[in-house]
Order: C-alpha cells, then sequence, then structure tokens
C-alpha cells in the first residue's frame, strides 16, 4: 500500500532560505575590527613640537606622546625619568626628537607593536653597574699617616689621594680592579682589591729616589732637575 505524502509548509520555506541566502552569504566580506598597524617610518614621520625650557624627561616624553598619538615603555628607574632636559622642537619630525632628547642620554628606543620601548644603552649599563666601594689607610713604615697619597684604579685615570688623615675612599667597577698606591718618596705599591671593601696599606720608604730629591722652599724637586736650574743660573750670570 502506498503511502500518502502530506505537503509541509515550513520545511518548504527552510528550503527555499537555503537557497536564496546562501550564495548571498558566500559573496558578502566577513569583518572584524582589527587596529590598524603601524608602519616604524609612519611613527617617526609625525611631527612634533616642543617649547623651550627645561623640564623632566617623564615630562617631555608625556608631551611627545599627546602630539604623535604614541605611546612609551619604560622603566623610570632605568632612565632616570626625573632628571631635566631641554629640547625645542617645531614641527620635526618624531626621529629628530627622539634623537636629540635620547641621544646624550644613551637612551636607546625601538618600536614594539606600535609602542615605543625605551632602554639604556649596554655600553651605558656596563659603566652604571653597582660598583664597590674601597676605602682604608695608607700608612708609612713608622705606622704614620700619609697625607696626599695617589690612589688610582690601575689602566685608568680614576683615582683618589689620601686626606689630612690617610683615609681614601675610592669606586671600583668589580672586585678584580687593582688599586695603584703612589707617593713622592716611596715605592710605589700596586694592591687587588679580591672583593674587599677595605685596604689598608703601608708604603716602603725608596731609599733609591729620596737620594735624587731635593727639598726646596715650594716643594721638592729631582737633583737633576735642580742641578740643571743652578747650571742655567750660574751661565745666565
Amino acid at each position: 500500500m502506498k503511502k500518502t505524502r502530506y505537503f509541509k509548509p515550513y520545511a518548504l520555506a527552510g528550503w527555499l532560505l537555503h537557497r536564496s541566502f546562501l550564495p548571498l552569504l558566500l559573496t558578502v566580506p566577513l569583518f572584524s575590527y582589527a587596529e590598524p598597524i603601524h608602519t616604524v617610518q609612519d611613527v617617526l614621520e609625525r611631527t612634533v613640537t616642543l617649547p623651550a625650557g627645561k623640564v623632566s624627561l617623564e615630562q617631555a616624553l608625556s608631551q611627545i606622546e599627546n602630539q604623535a598619538s604614541v605611546k612609551f615603555v619604560y622603566s623610570r628607574k632605568v632612565i632616570q625619568s626625573d632628571q631635566q632636559v631641554s629640547v625645542k622642537a617645531m614641527h620635526t619630525k618624531l626621529e629628530e626628537v627622539l634623537k636629540a632628547l635620547l641621544g646624550p642620554l644613551a637612551i636607546q628606543y625601538r618600536l614594539v607593536s606600535g609602542r615605543i620601548v625605551l632602554s639604556k644603552s649596554q655600553e651605558t649599563m656596563l659603566l652604571t653597574a653597582p660598583k664597590l666601594t674601597v676605602t682604608g689607610t695608607v700608612t708609612d713604615n713608622q705606622g704614620q699617616t700619609l697625607t696626599g697619597v695617589s690612589v688610582v684604579l690601575k689602566g685608568t685615570t680614576t683615582g683618589s689621594a689620601t686626606d689630612a688623615n690617610g683615609r681614601y675612599t675610592l669606586n671600583v667597577p668589580d672586585d678584580a680592579a687593582t688599586l695603584v698606591f703612589s707617593y713622592v718618596g716611596y715605592v710605589t705599591q700596586e694592591v687587588s682589591v679580591g672583593g674587599r671593601s677595605a685596604i689598608d696599606v703601608k708604603l716602603e720608604t725608596d731609599t733609591k729616589s729620596l737620594s735624587e730629591v731635593v727639598v726646596i722652599g715650594y716643594g721638592t724637586q729631582k737633583r737633576s732637575d735642580v742641578t740643571g736650574s743652578l747650571a742655567s743660573s750660574v751661565l745666565k750670570s
């Protein structure tokens, strides 16, 4: 016995909708919001105007953010954002402003995901790395303190001198540093820091050096220099 098929209006409506709208859906693009992507050059080409006058680095960066529609990312401590700066710019490209503002401060910048990340240069990080402070007293072989002894970090021009009590203080980059102690009439001595923060030194008298030194009214000179001066005076007279 043959079954009778009944007409289903909702099935027909579904079929018509499917046939009518499917091609349309396939041809209409799907839209989604995405943040505009700016190239490095686009950002650096923006112009900035900064008035003359001293402001903190943080204030200067804030002005640039407002004008150039950029965002800086940095550590206040690392770049020392409270230091005073002065850069005058009149409709100047951001690239040139950043070079004039950050260059003298040894601050580097790079564009990451539309933000300008600031950091200290590697060379500056090494120079400003935590230092070891060394202090001590310099005496002679009799235990008397010596005033004016030169204390220099070997291989550099960084140095200090002992005060009226024979005391000195000097910052060194690391515990592998070597200090050079020198004083007229005494043997120069080199001492390795070796991680110590207190180094007392006893200088030995240089008898050979003393025999070549003549005390004069306004200081000391080598005997050869004084002899030369005397000979010159005799010739002139």
